[in-house]
């Protein structure tokens, strides 16, 4: 976007040097030529015009940033800015908290990293142990979930010693309103030793970065404690709800009544392509088979594999389909950002106002028409007030008759 630094924000504990061309650095000739492939080497993204000097020059570093603002590319051109391509070892562990933040780390290093034809290894607790750790000794970036690696680690310390370069991506696992995930948060950061206490006897001069998009304040007091005194980077981007862009909301009063209003919308404008969001599986199966004698459905859901999700996808840009139904999954709202439909449906509200607009338009890729967010309990009238408030946007009440 062109005005795309109008809508980023970065606080820090520190003085930051941007940068205004990649040139100002200057990064390696093989990460200009991805540059000039991704058409991004003119214009720096917002972060990594603020934040890729820092993270060249500074040891530890504690970045806050959501989903979707280069985080990924960020941390893929730093490595390969930093790393020796010569030496076929161990130089740069980086600890993903979810399988399928392995996977598209991974994607991202293969594809920043191409030129150099590094020698990289992805490990989950799904791939064979024995194998993984045989070929980690000559792999020079291993991505993995912090268990693995942390199992790595402990087993065959030696074959980690010249590790210069850790990356912890803390990202999916520290929020506090998931019991799931707060137990997880407990016994890998409260029981026995954390990450950095392990990964630190490994080679005193271990650069450790520490990446998450929440800004928990226990979280941020507990590594400042642990490491000496990092850079703390804040970062936002919020991107504004499209011009011309109409929005209404559907007051229902139970289950089948809300059905029976979604098929009223979707009757009004048979032919135009649709996405509808749910918050999970179980309701977007339950939609599927209500829609699909009618209208020509698919799904998306988490776990499938890549190669059907993006099978699925192709077809649906080629009008193979009419309707996408999903979730507001990272994961999956990046691959939505291929799509491009003319109606979203909200058939759940999100339940935070960051998510709607990633949800309609997550770095102005996604551009639809009309929006309608299907609302009954006080929870999901709070949420329009908050999108309202949010983005300086009105959201009226859908008058028509739906019955």
């Amino acid at each position: 976007m062109a005005d795309s630094d109008n809508f980023f924000t970065l606080e820090s504990n520190r003085e930051i040097s941007p940068i205004e061309a990649y040139e100002d650095i200057p990064l390696r000739e093989p990460l200009l030529e991805v540059l000039d492939e991704e058409e991004i080497r003119e214009r720096p993204l917002p972060l990594h015009k603020h934040c890729l000097r820092t993270f060249l020059e500074e040891r530890r570093i504690i970045l806050f940033s959501p989903p979707a603002t280069g985080k990924g590319s960020l941390l893929a051109l730093a490595i390969f800015q930093l790393f020796d391509s010569r030496r076929r070892l161990p130089q740069v562990l980086i600890l993903e908290s979810r399988k399928y933040l392995v996977s598209e780390m991974y994607r991202t290093l293969q594809k920043w990293g191409k030129h150099f034809t590094p020698s990289i290894l992805q490990t989950t607790g799904e791939s064979n142990f024995a194998v993984d750790l045989n070929t980690a000794k000559t792999a020079q970036i291993i991505v993995g979930t912090t268990g693995r690696i942390l199992s790595m680690v402990n087993k065959r310390r030696d074959y980690f010693n010249m590790v210069e370069i850790v990356v912890i991506d803390a990202g999916g696992g520290l929020q506090r309103n998931n019991s799931y995930q707060e137990s997880q948060r407990k016994s890998q950061y409260d029981e026995g030793p954390t990450p950095i206490e392990v990964l630190k006897r490994l080679h005193e001069n271990v650069r450790t970065w520490w990446i998450s998009c929440y800004r928990d304040q226990d979280f941020i007091e507990k590594i400042c404690r642990q490491t000496r005194d990092p850079i703390i980077l804040n970062t936002a981007f919020t991107v504004p709800v499209p011009e011309g862009m109409i929005h209404y909301k559907v007051s229902y009063r139970n289950p089948d009544e809300k059905l029976q209003k979604l098929k009223t919308l979707l009757n009004r404008s048979p032919r135009v392509q649709k996405v509808i969001y749910c918050r999970s599986d179980e309701t977007m199966m339950d939609l599927q088979s209500e829609l699909e004698e009618k209208w020509s459905t698919f799904i998306l859901i988490h776990s499938m594999e890549n190669k059907n999700l993006v099978q699925l996808l192709q077809e649906f840009k080629n009008k193979g389909f009419l309707i996408c139904i999903c979730a507001s999954k990272r994961y999956i709202i990046r691959q939505i950002d291929t799509l491009d439909p003319i109606e979203v449906y909200n058939f759940d509200m999100p339940k935070k106002h960051e998510k709607y607009i990633k949800r309609i338009r997550r770095n102005g890729f996604l551009k639809c028409d009309t929006i309608f967010s299907f609302v009954s309990s006080e929870e999901d009238r709070e949420m329009v007030s908050e999108i309202e408030n949010s983005y300086s946007y009105r959201i009226d009440e859908f008058e028509s008759n739906l019955n």
